[in-house]
């Protein structure tokens, strides 16, 4: 009898640890990491915003309702997961417009190749 009581205290406490585990790693498990970011843009006008807001609504974490202008103060704010997105990313991706953006300067656009001038046969050229 002393067994059979001894056994079903053992289960009852190891299925409270096991409760109790399961709790914690709930509750300690991060599922969104919300922040607010403010970055610098000297060179932008607000003909620009549209622009630049486009580019960082279509990004993963981004919180595209909180993205907000200062055109005096030359920023813009916005709301973000860390978890799904940094603060390099979004200074990156404004850079790549052309823009400075915080300490990242404006990234240039690739030049588009020009084509090489057609090749004309040497018969023609004696023309």
């Amino acid at each position: 009898m002393k067994n059979k009581e001894l056994r079903m205290r053992i289960v009852r406490l190891a299925g409270i640890c096991f409760g109790a585990l399961l709790l914690f790693s709930l509750v300690s498990c991060r599922q969104v990491d919300e922040r607010e970011m403010t970055v610098a843009l000297p060179g932008v006008t607000a003909a620009d915003t549209n622009k630049v807001a486009s580019a960082i609504r279509s990004m993963q974490g981004i919180r595209p309702e909180t993205i907000r202008f200062d055109l005096e103060k030359k920023v813009m704010t916005v709301r973000y997961d860390s978890m799904q997105c940094r603060r390099k990313n979004v200074e990156i991706a404004i850079a790549e417009l052309g823009f400075d953006a915080n300490e990242i300067k404006a990234i240039p656009p690739e030049p588009t190749p020009t084509p090489a001038p057609a090749a004309v046969p040497a018969a023609e050229q004696k023309k």
